[in-house]
């Protein structure tokens, strides 16, 4: 799957601001870096980071982000609290 391009990264928090509040999502590097490891020590790609990190409060919320990934052809990946030691919580390219 090829990356999204940082305008269209912009956009789509736009779009997923309009879901949730703009202050639950997040396209900063840190906030992508931290949700994108658990506590087990990995080396983070840069290429590898998820492109937004929301953080809906309700199953509408979660039902419409789903809705548009789909619609959108983006991924979506599932996050509890990071606490796995597997490396279950880590973000990968299908």
């Amino acid at each position: 799957m090829e990356r999204m391009a940082l305008p269209k990264v912009d956009k789509l928090a736009e779009e997923l601001s309009l879901i949730v509040s703009k202050k639950y999502v997040s396209t900063h590097l840190f906030e992508r870096i931290k949700s994108s490891i658990d506590t087990f020590p990995y080396e983070v790609e840069r290429e590898s980071l998820p492109y937004a990190i929301v953080m809906p409060k309700s199953k509408h919320e979660i039902s419409e982000i789903l809705k548009y990934a789909n619609r959108t052809k983006i991924p979506v990946f599932i996050r509890g609290s990071g606490t796995s030691f597997t490396g279950a919580s880590r973000y990968r390219f299908p």
